[in-house]
């Protein structure tokens, strides 16, 4: 026969029962009730302990540096004349491959993998870019199951409209992008 067994604090909930190999057991409800008077009598310590370190150790603070750079807003907010493919894969771009391969809205334009644009289905030629993005390289993760042929093309469609204009320029390469050397149309 199993007996329950209740805490005054649980009242009408089973703390402790004896399971049928005869050992007590404890029920779901009673583990946060047990592990909160555990956590009560161990955290006086522990923060008492961390606050005579903090109090020992003088506070030091590093300076606080603001970066902002100044951006084109027109050009930001002009819609793209772009086709509905090549569209389509600038969302890609956007979503799977921008924030390794372009360097806008960085604290530097160095990026982890190279820029990406009409140069580089050029030189590669359009096949040999689709085999790279299905397979991928040393450092960068193969899509071959998380995108389509559809999407690959879509993505060399949208490639194939960034010309050489947009391609970081050497001062925003160094970090010292004031904002003007990005309109002068890329030194």
């Amino acid at each position: 026969m199993i007996k329950n067994h209740t805490h005054p604090l649980l009242t009408s909930t089973p703390v402790l029962f004896r399971n049928f190999s005869g050992s007590w057991t404890l029920t779901k409800r009673f583990l946060p009730f047990f592990l909160g008077i555990a956590w009560s009598l161990v955290t006086p310590g522990v923060m008492g302990e961390a606050r005579a370190q903090s109090a020992a150790q003088p506070a030091t603070t590093s300076p606080l540096v603001v970066v902002s750079r100044p951006y084109e807003m027109q050009q930001l907010l002009t819609r793209p004349s772009l086709s509905e493919a090549a569209q389509k894969g600038r969302a890609i771009w956007l979503q799977r491959c921008a924030y390794c391969h372009d360097g806008v809205g960085q604290p530097t334009y160095r990026t982890m993998g190279p820029w990406l644009g009409a140069e580089t289905v050029q030189a590669l030629g359009p096949d040999a870019l689709r085999a790279i993005i299905g397979a991928g390289t040393m450092r960068m993760p193969g899509f071959r199951y998380g995108l389509l042929a559809q999407q690959v093309d879509q993505l060399i469609e949208f490639l194939k409209t960034v010309g050489p204009e947009q391609k970081p320029t050497a001062a925003q390469l160094a970090g010292r992008s004031s904002g003007a050397a990005a309109s002068n149309g890329g030194e």
